[in-house]
């Protein structure tokens, strides 16, 4: 391998897990002054996990690629080997697929047609069909190095295969890492003063870059979704303290009568 493939894959390497727990960041304003029942980790259920007093509510996977390439065929390795973390995690425990909700969230694109672009959530969802490509494409693979996923999603029951594929959404074409920034700033931009979300988010992400370092240090740590909640109110409470000198800057003092 050559020094400038190596550069290239430790960067994807890298933005992969920053993506992880920017999305986790940009996944937990969804939910913030909603269910402060919830919590949020990376690397504990899977690459992000939303749950609530230890059950996981849902599961997101993360494929991450600098180029939005990595489409999602019905031989697609970010594919299968997603369905065999999601397949051996339903074998140990069959009721999660009916209460949890699983994302493969991808900056890739699923082809027209493909298993994958029959479980986006656009209406024209079809398990059977999604089903009936996975086992023909599991049948006719040559890959060697995803046969063990071929066997973890094969030795489910059909029963069991009808309802994780049931439980499994697919968002494509999703932001790249740059991009999440302005998506951040969209969801905080009514707690900033005029022009000032890009200010807020970088206070928002200075708390939580080691809040999640502190969560991994702990081993799979959480982050209630209440911490993220306060933190907010506080920077809410200080953009608008700095805020008041700049917008009474030029008001004269009222002349006495």
């Amino acid at each position: 391998m050559n020094e400038g493939h190596r550069a290239f894959t430790a960067a994807s390497s890298a933005a992969g897990y920053y993506y992880q727990a920017r999305l986790a960041l940009f996944e937990s304003l969804r939910i913030a002054y909603g269910d402060s029942s919830i919590d949020v980790a990376i690397e504990r259920f899977d690459d992000v996990s939303f749950e609530t007093a230890g059950t996981p509510l849902e599961l997101l996977q993360t494929k991450h690629h600098i180029n939005k390439v990595g489409d999602l065929t019905d031989s697609s390795p970010d594919l299968w080997k997603t369905l065999r973390v999601w397949a051996e995690a339903a074998k140990e425990n069959p009721s999660l697929p009916s209460r949890t909700r699983f994302v493969l969230l991808t900056t890739g694109h699923a082809p027209d047609a493909s298993a994958a672009s029959y479980l986006r959530a656009d209406g024209n969802r079809d398990v059977e069909k999604v089903e009936l490509l996975l086992s023909a494409a599991a049948a006719a693979s040559t890959n060697h190095t995803l046969k063990a996923a071929f066997l973890s999603f094969q030795s489910l029951t059909p029963e069991m295969r009808t309802s994780l594929l049931g439980a499994i959404e697919i968002l494509d074409q999703a932001p790249v890492l740059t991009e999440l920034a302005q998506l951040i700033e969209d969801r905080i931009k009514l707690m900033a003063p005029r022009g000032k979300a890009s200010v807020a988010r970088e206070l928002l992400e200075g708390w939580w870059w080691p809040r999640i370092c502190r969560a991994l240090q702990e081993g799979g740590g959480t982050i209630s979704i209440l911490e993220l909640e306060a933190k907010l109110d506080d920077i809410r409470e200080a953009m608008k303290r700095d805020a008041l000198p700049l917008d009474m800057a030029e008001v004269d003092p009222a002349k006495p009568s």
